[in-house]
């Protein structure tokens, strides 16, 4: 049997996910719906690749025969003979477990051609159970080899999928379709039983979706282990705003992604993830809510997975934590499937506030974002060459930055030309969840799935635009069914068709097909999970959130009423009330606004009436009234920066000849100065490109301690940039909270003088001088600007010419020639050239003579000449060329030339 790439999956819906009976006396009709999940579900051979079962040291045959599937003496398993057709019935019943009842049902069958009594109860229940039919003239085919064909037409039945009436004309199609065969796959070829056992065994070891259980439990064949009792083994901080809490068994993704279960100190985590083996939950802070000395930290009880009866015990811990740990530049990856890759993505050790990035020696603009991950673009890299990254001053989200100067990479680009599959699965009664196995490009997702869904007679279903996933780097997408389906029926099979223009991020295509999914209606109510207390950054509160189980319609929830810890209502009188903020349909929160913000203690009992949301099912489901008891607390520890927080204003300097640039930081609080810890004075707490602001900086705070004026000194921005990352942390409010980092994007401009850096001699005599950038093309470098100097002395600036070379290597480099006069005697012979150094017009004394003869002409000293012993170039002391954002050149730079 070959494998199939081919796979999807398939969630059982809520009300059908209980633990089904087996066979071995249990209820059949539960046991052929989860049989008829697992083949809708694809994974009888898709998964079967990485499936190990019990039995590794045994094979197939062997381990089959200890259960009981398969009968031999345990050396004679037969594996290299064929099937005949009733002998796969009498395995098919023992797989189900209805060996007895097969064997000993009534002969009812009419088939002329079976001559051994033993089987007629076997082919008996098997045409009563859809599993086969006859020949035709009255024969059933006994003792007849099976081709792949008919097996696989007996073996859907048997797992329920009725292709009973059909022949075996769309037997392939469902064979590959359900993952049992592959294109490839002659369906006229005679299958081993050796091949089929390994089949089989596979499919008792692979898990039934949504039952947590394998195939061969469900079954009755294989002993089901007891689950692990979940408990709360460790928590541990990653780094300045991430922990890791870890579980001894799996817990309840819903339960252990609920913020308000999680607690350091009085600050609850922004998120939370739970780890796809359900027994790590990593929490995200915010900033300084980790770092923490003798704080208390607590798990509230975690539903765990096995058993939604059972829970973690209450945990709590004395925590502290001070992240001293730099971040670490972890991997690099560009990927293509053509030859060129436009994209890079690097990965840190931490979630990182900033970072300068340099490619292949070029600078590329990376926003982490906050997260460990960042992805950049604009790039052209080749395959089959080596590249270079480096990350300078990669810092942390720590209080006290933690500060990487340089981490440098080589990488290559990897070509990724394999076609993306898909796999389905449910997230409510009427939305289809498509997981791909790799990044996709989503418009062609979002095309080529809009019209797509499919009923069960194939005709189209209604749906709204599919949307990608937040998060899901667009490996995921959702439909949504966007009419009834559940009025006659409590579950729908609809079929999604998948067209070949859907390509992943790289530009490979799909292979093109359809997949079933089933989609059951929904009658659970929605449930609160946990509430959040929301504060500004003055401790203020502002807010109360409710989270619930499951995505909530558009509507206004009703009034909250509210009791204090001594019995008294103060529904209208605490924080003036709390009116409550329409929902979103899709939101899984309710809001309720405080009528006037401010500070509260204490506990108080809140209480939700029934009704108070639906759910977007097509039952409408309405939440049960519920009650949670607040603990208020005593204020924020942090606070955030306003909207827009920081302005930059720019102006000329005309002293110093240079653009003045000042940026105004708006904290929207009061927050500490001077020479004090956290001060907002303190010029460490600012980076602007990646970069400390430099020596030189004058920061001041106006009267009420809000506004900072940030005065930058000349030469700290080298080159103007629309969007240079800016950053702000480590501060404190005058009431001690502290500040959560900001991150953002100024404008800034070149603010550092253009300096001489080269003067090169030629070999015509003049000479070629350059600038470490362009300078203003207008007026542009003049000889005024410019102090050459020859055997000691300094020209006149008359007798100097500076050109701009337009082009070629020298191109924006500047040619510089020292101008000769002729002197002309009565007797041509005497006469001469020479470079009038005074610029009196005559030769005088400190006059340098060039050239003598009858042929001398005036022109340009050649500088190489024997008789210029010394060559100098500099910047005047006050010079008046400038760049392009207005610098004047820096002023007294020399350069020696000869």
């Amino acid at each position: 049997m070959r494998e199939t790439s081919n796979s999807f999956s398939l969630e059982i819906s809520k009300q059908n996910s209980q633990q089904p009976k087996h066979f071995r006396g249990g209820d059949k009709k539960v046991m052929k719906k989860s049989l008829s999940l697992f083949v809708a579900s694809s994974m009888v051979v898709s998964m079967f690749a990485g499936a190990a079962y019990a039995a590794d040291a045994k094979n197939p045959g062997e381990y089959l025969n200890e259960l009981g599937v398969i009968q031999g003496n345990g050396t004679d398993l037969k594996e290299d003979q064929s099937w005949k057709r009733q002998d796969v019935i009498v395995l098919l019943s023992r797989l189900l477990g209805e060996e007895d009842e097969a064997q000993d049902a009534e002969t009812t069958h009419e088939f002329t051609d079976v001559t051994n009594s033993f089987y007629d109860g076997f082919i008996s229940w098997a045409v009563e159970e859809g599993l086969v039919e006859g020949k035709g003239n009255g024969k059933f085919g006994f003792n007849a080899e099976l081709k792949n064909q008919e097996f696989y037409a007996i073996v859907l039945r048997a797992f329920g999928h009725d292709t009973t009436g059909e022949g075996y004309a769309e037997v392939p199609e469902l064979a590959v379709k359900y993952g049992f065969a592959t294109e490839e796959t002659d369906f006229s070829a005679i299958p081993t039983r050796g091949e089929t056992y390994a089949t089989i065994v596979k499919a008792l070891e692979t898990e039934v979706p949504g039952t947590g259980k394998k195939l061969g439990v469900i079954l009755g064949l294989i002993k089901e282990e007891a689950p692990q009792a979940a408990a709360v083994q460790s928590i541990n901080a990653l780094n300045a705003t991430q922990v890791a809490v870890k579980f001894t068994a799996a817990v309840d993704k819903t339960a252990a992604e609920t913020v308000t279960n999680y607690a350091i100190g009085t600050n609850n985590p922004d998120s939370v993830s739970l780890s796809a083996d359900g027994l790590t939950a990593t929490l995200t802070f915010g900033a300084g809510e980790v770092e923490v000395q003798n704080a208390v930290a607590v798990i509230e009880p975690i539903v765990s997975a096995a058993d939604v009866d059972k829970t973690t015990a209450k945990y709590t811990q004395i925590f502290s934590y001070k992240d001293e740990v730099k971040p670490e530049f972890v991997s690099v990856e560009a990927k293509t499937n053509n030859t060129v890759a436009t994209s890079v993505t690097v990965k840190a050790s931490e979630p990182i506030n900033a970072a300068v990035v340099k490619i292949n020696g070029s600078y590329y603009s990376a926003n982490f974002g906050g997260t460990d991950t960042a992805k950049i673009t604009g790039v052209a890299l080749e395959v089959n060459k080596t590249h270079t990254i480096e990350l300078i001053n990669l810092t942390d989200k720590a209080t006290v930055p933690n500060v990487t100067v340089l981490s440098t990479k080589t990488f290559s680009v990897v070509v990724d030309q394999v076609a993306p599959t898909a796999t389905l699965s449910t997230s409510s009664d009427k939305t289809i969840v498509v997981t791909f196995s790799k990044p996709m490009d989503s418009a062609t997702v979002i095309a080529g799935l809009t019209n797509a869904v499919k009923n069960e007679v194939l005709a189209n279903v209604a749906t709204l635009i599919p949307t990608a996933v937040n998060g899901s780097n667009d490996t995921k997408f959702e439909i949504k069914v966007n009419e009834p389906l559940f009025a006659s029926t409590a579950t729908r099979t609809l079929n999604v068709a998948f067209p070949g223009s859907i390509k992943d991020s790289l530009g490979n295509s799909i292979a093109a097909g359809t997949q079933a999914v089933v989609l059951s209606k929904d009658v659970v109510k929605p449930a609160p999970t946990g509430y959040r207390v929301v504060k500004d950054g003055n401790g203020n509160i502002t807010k109360i959130e409710v989270n619930f189980s499951e995505a909530l319609a558009a509507g206004t929830p009703g009034a909250v009423s509210i009791v204090n810890s001594n019995g008294v209502n103060v529904t209208g009188s605490l924080l003036g009330g709390f009116t409550a903020v329409n929902v979103t349909a899709g939101d899984k929160k309710v809001v309720y606004n405080a009528n006037v913000p401010g500070k509260a203690s204490g506990q108080f009992a809140f209480s939700f009436p029934a009704n108070l949301v639906t759910d977007t099912s097509e039952a409408a489901n309405k939440s049960d009234a519920f009650n949670y008891t607040l603990d208020l607390g005593a204020g924020s520890t942090t606070f955030s920066l306003p909207a827009n927080p920081i302005t930059v204003t720019t102006s000329f300097d005309a002293d110093a000849k240079v653009v003045k640039q000042v940026l105004t930081v708006n904290f929207g609080a009061g927050v500490k100065g001077g020479a004090v810890a956290n001060s907002a004075t303190d010029l460490n707490n600012y980076t602007i490109a990646g970069k400390p602001l430099p020596a030189g900086t004058i920061i001041t705070l106006n009267g009420t301690q809000d506004v900072a004026t940030i005065t930058l000194p000349a030469g700290s921005i080298a080159k103007t940039d629309a969007n240079a990352v800016v950053t702000v942390s480590n501060i404190l409010s005058l009431n001690g909270a502290a500040l959560n980092s900001y991150v953002g994007t100024i404008g800034v401009t070149d603010n550092t003088k253009a300096k001489l850096t080269s003067a090169v001699l030629n070999s015509d005599g003049s000479l070629t001088v350059g600038f470490d950038e362009a300078l203003d093309a207008a007026p542009g470098l003049q000889n005024t600007d410019l102090k050459v100097s020859v055997n000691g002395s300094a020209l006149n600036p008359a007798q100097v010419q500076v050109d701009l070379i337009p082009a070629g290597a020298d191109a924006g480099k500047y040619l510089v020639r020292v101008e000769t006069l002729l002197e002309v005697n009565a007797d041509t012979t005497q006469n001469f050239t020479y470079v009038d150094v005074d610029n009196s017009g005559t030769f005088t004394t400190g006059d340098i003579k060039v050239a003598t003869g009858s042929a001398v002409a005036g022109g340009f000293a050649n500088l190489t000449a024997p008789v210029f012993s010394s060559v100098k170039v500099a910047t005047v002391a006050a010079p008046t060329a400038d760049d392009a954002a207005g610098n004047v050149i820096e002023g007294n730079v020399e350069k020696v030339v000869k």
